[in-house]
């Protein structure tokens, strides 16, 4: 949400946190809070869970874990991630293992027809 007043964010924010979980219809409208911080450092892996997505790895499963890092299942082994170098270079080395990411596939198929 935005104010336009800081004030009235103050008080609503500390309301809120009194409250708990604030509900519309059977719907939580506020429920957690999270930092500018935190939500920085989440953003940060926001590349390597746009390249896990694409590919297509049947026993592939990541989400982000609090406060802040990416874990990634691949065969029932976990991997957790605290900074998003790490994440990344093993998102490479899947990619290269598992060539059925859709730019590898057209690479490998451009060789052929040569």
């Amino acid at each position: 949400m935005k104010f336009l007043n800081y004030a009235d964010k103050v008080q609503v924010m500390t309301a809120a946190r009194r409250k708990g979980n604030i509900s519309v219809d059977h719907k939580n409208v506020m429920s957690c809070f999270i930092s500018a911080d935190l939500l920085k450092h989440r953003k940060l892996f926001d590349s390597a869970k746009r390249e896990l997505a694409s590919l297509s790895i049947s026993e592939l499963r990541y989400g982000i874990i609090h406060p802040a890092k990416l874990l990634v299942t691949f065969k029932g082994k976990r991997h957790i991630f605290d900074v998003a170098p790490q994440a990344e270079a093993f998102v490479q080395q899947l990619k290269s293992k598992h060539p059925t990411h859709p730019e590898a596939s057209e690479s490998a198929s451009d060789s052929e027809q040569r």
